[in-house]
């Protein structure tokens, strides 16, 4: 349970948590209770590569890019933006994928959003990550809500790659 005035997860900088050009999957289960725009994933500090995800108009945004700039994709520009409306006060399931130079975000196992042609690294070796807020720079919300079964796969796509995916019915297994 996040409350939204203090609660989130910070990890300190560590290289098994780095993206770098490699095939992943970050996947959670949401439970948002107010349509405010507010922080789900922020993964560097804006410098070299970032990456994120928030939520915004009962959608999912994604972001990743340079050198502090949103150059790959950012959802305020409308590429990288989910269409569902994703009810509040219910549990949806969400997954960002890398395959290769090609990004998709899943919410409920289908495929909203599909950009190919993306490549280079992503995140920076040395800034913590951050999961409920978009670190504490006052820049959006934090999460209100709940998250469950938070996962990061990085070297594999987890068989994620279609236009749906099979929604997981059970708790991630452990390790």
């Amino acid at each position: 349970l996040f409350d939204g005035s203090g609660d989130w997860l910070e990890v300190t900088t560590s290289s098994a948590l780095e993206l770098g050009s490699s095939d992943f999957v970050i996947e959670t289960w949401l439970y948002s209770t107010t349509s405010a725009r507010q922080a789900i994933l922020h993964y560097s500090r804006g410098q070299d590569w970032s990456l994120g995800m928030d939520f915004r108009n009962q959608r999912i945004g994604n972001y990743a890019g340079a050198g502090g700039q949103w150059s790959l994709f950012e959802s305020d520009s409308g590429t990288a933006l989910t269409t569902s409306t994703i009810s509040l006060n219910a549990w949806h399931h969400i997954a960002l994928v890398r395959t290769g130079s090609t990004f998709s975000c899943y919410v409920d196992g289908t495929r909203e959003v599909y950009l190919t042609g993306k490549s280079g690294a992503i995140a920076y070796s040395g800034a913590n990550k951050c999961i409920g807020n978009w670190f504490t720079d006052g820049a959006m919300t934090m999460w209100t809500g709940y998250m469950d079964d938070f996962r990061i796969t990085i070297g594999s796509n987890r068989g994620y790659d279609g236009s749906t995916i099979t929604v997981p019915t059970a708790a991630f297994p452990a390790g």
